[in-house]
């Protein structure tokens, strides 16, 4: 299975996904453009940012992603 299939499983699921979420179950580094390829077939995926504090006391933003609608097929 590809990243996308594995991640819009996932996403089907009722599950939603963020990048660390996204490198440990799927070892993907690039969550953003899988998204994206899933977006492109027509998959309504909705994004929320999250701002948050690391253990080093620096902002970081990152992206959670959830399925909003099944595609028609």
């Amino acid at each position: 299975m590809s990243q996308n299939e594995l991640i819009l499983d996932y996403l089907k699921s009722g599950k939603s996904i963020n990048p660390m979420i996204a490198l440990k179950k799927f070892h993907c580094f690039r969550l953003a453009s899988r998204i994206a390829d899933l977006r492109a077939r027509g998959h309504e995926i909705k994004r929320s940012i999250t701002t948050d504090t690391n253990a080093e006391g620096d902002t970081v933003r990152y992206a959670t992603y959830w399925l909003e609608r099944e595609k028609n097929d």
